[in-house]
């Protein structure tokens, strides 16, 4: 992984950690503009480090927070169409690791 996949992979751990500390005011000014560039980052594995953490995110934002920028991070482009189309074989494995997230997200709404 080079350098500048590994900053903002640590970048998603210390926002959720920061998210728990602070009220909620301070969350969306400080750490959710560094948490939305994480999920649309163009590296799979800064998005998947957001996905990873998303039911974290969910419980430290709270559910102002969550309704507003998380939701739509599972409607961005990128992942619309993912659990719907056909996938090779290969990739299926991706569809399930999916599945678990969102099925993780609606558990904790």
């Amino acid at each position: 992984m080079s350098f500048t996949h590994f900053v903002p992979v640590l970048c998603t751990q210390a926002c959720v950690s920061i998210s728990s500390l602070l009220q909620t005011e301070d969350v969306e000014q400080l750490v959710m503009p560094t948490l939305r560039q994480c999920a649309e980052d163009k590296s799979w594995r800064v998005r998947y480090m957001v996905a990873d953490k998303f039911t974290d995110l969910q419980k430290a934002v709270g559910p102002e927070i969550t309704k507003n920028d998380l939701v739509p991070a599972f409607q961005v482009r990128r992942f619309r169409g993912l659990l719907s189309t056909p996938l090779p074989p290969r990739d299926i494995c991706w569809r399930n690791v999916w599945l678990y997230y969102v099925i993780s997200f609606c558990r904790v709404s």
